[in-house]
């Protein structure tokens, strides 16, 4: 039957000291300074700097080519779309432009629509598509590139 000597610790200063000590938290039966000097001395600790990090969650780019068609336009995008996402569009004039964000939902209900296979849209001339390869689940956009928009064919 085991003993409970303490229930919980609460800081006091605002958190100001150590909760804890390094020397006293056992991993795996060894004290964590031994610990970690176990794992750089095997080579398993890797590194990460500031811009490494940035770059993980980092808006990719696509590529949107656009091509006139009878009554709208066709539209291009490169490269190929990553499973498990799609892709979603705006048709905007050039000073609406929206701003795209990482990890941002991009919904239906604020306007964007799935762009279909075949790449068939219909906007005026000069107007703005935007298109973002989000996540199936959340719609939050992980590439985003926009194009501007050529008459479309009589």
């Amino acid at each position: 039957m085991g003993i409970e000597l303490i229930d919980t610790i609460t800081p006091k200063n605002n958190g100001s000291f150590p909760m804890v000590n390094a020397k006293d938290v056992d991993v795996d039966g060894v004290r964590l300074p031994e610990k970690l000097e176990e794992l750089a001395a095997g080579g398993n600790v890797e590194s990460a700097t500031d811009s490494d990090i940035s770059n993980l969650f980092r808006l990719g780019d696509l590529t949107v080519s656009v091509a006139p068609r009878t009554g709208g336009q066709t539209v291009l995008v490169a490269p190929a779309m990553e499973s498990g996402n799609m892709l979603r569009y705006l048709i905007t004039d050039s000073d609406k432009t929206p701003v795209i964000v990482y990890d941002q939902p991009y919904v239906t209900a604020n306007g964007w629509t799935g762009l279909p296979r075949n790449g068939e849209v219909s906007g005026a001339e000069g107007q703005v598509i935007t298109v973002v390869e989000m996540t199936e689940q959340g719609a939050k956009a992980r590439k985003a590139g926009s194009a501007v928009l050529p008459a479309p064919l009589a």
